[in-house]
């Protein structure tokens, strides 16, 4: 269990883990941010966030390598975010790499 993180206490709706078991992704429910949070499993400590969704978040998904991270949100998008750029560059709050707009 990831016991005294800052993720909020609000519902989870989607978990996803690297294929190397290093990474886990979660996203919440009504989180007023939308931010779709990165943990390092060996710490339990949150490496990076990610935001760009304007309502809540419902799914992320893991490339197989890891190195990318794809989210879907009530705001009718999928965004996929660069995890590989991210932990390079070790910042938080990235920008997504491309938006799709549900029609």
């Amino acid at each position: 269990a990831f016991r005294g993180t800052t993720q909020p206490k609000t519902g989870v709706k989607s978990v996803a883990l690297t294929s190397d078991g290093r990474y886990i992704a979660s996203a919440c429910s009504g989180v007023a941010d939308y931010e779709i949070r990165l943990w390092e499993t060996a710490t339990h400590k949150q490496v990076a966030g990610f935001i760009g969704h304007q309502n809540g978040v419902n799914c992320v998904a893991f490339s197989p390598d890891g190195s990318t991270l794809v989210s879907g949100s009530d705001d009718r998008t999928v965004k996929v975010w660069d995890v590989a750029a991210l932990l390079a560059q070790n910042a938080l709050k990235p920008k997504p790499v491309a938006d799709k707009v549900a029609p």
